[in-house]
């Protein structure tokens, strides 16, 4: 197991974004995150090859809202988008305020979101990028892991949520391993 010296309890965690909510406007944690994401997964795009889409997962709470600004930056950096969504969201906007902003922002763009349950959208003919945005702190969920083996790079919406729990236990979508370029 990996060492957790140096990071975040889930406790701690939310105490932080807590004290920074309330400091800060509505949307600013999001936008920052999402431009952190966006920035390493431009990096990452300049080493893959020029016509690589980006595969956005996209979870119904704040880390799905991560993912669609990060996508939304990254279409208007001009790389192409793919957004695959759980179906609580497709007809909808998220419960979460910042999430449901970022929700109605991509839609407003003209952007759409395809279900992720339908493997067609998802399962492209090469290798995407993928920023996951399922999966916040402390998360239980499990998705079907085809996009994990597909050996996609992947970036995560939001890299401290990406823990399971305290222990530091990672569930089987959270598994983190070492990509390269291809």
């Amino acid at each position: 197991m990996m060492s957790l010296r140096g990071l975040y309890g889930v406790a701690s965690v939310r105490r932080i974004e807590m004290a920074w909510l309330q400091q800060t406007g509505p949307g600013l944690l999001m936008a920052r995150a999402a431009e952190a994401v966006a920035e390493q997964a431009t990096r990452m795009l300049r080493r893959l090859p020029p016509d690589t889409i980006v595969l956005l997962l996209v979870g119904p709470g704040n880390n799905g809202g991560d993912a669609l600004q990060a996508g939304r930056l990254l279409a208007g950096r001009g790389f192409a988008v793919r957004a695959c969504a759980v179906d609580s969201i497709l007809a909808g906007a998220p419960a979460a305020a910042d999430a449901a902003a970022a929700w109605e922002a991509w839609h407003a763009d003209g952007m759409r979101l395809l279900s992720l349950g339908d493997k067609t959208a998802w399962m492209l003919p090469r290798a995407p990028l993928v920023i996951d945005g399922l999966f916040g702190i402390q998360s239980a969920r499990h998705v079907d892991g085809q996009h994990r083996r597909s050996g996609a790079p992947r970036a995560r919406a939001a890299c401290h949520r990406h823990r399971h729990d305290d222990r530091g236990q990672a569930g089987p979508a959270h598994r983190p391993r070492s990509r390269g370029s291809r």
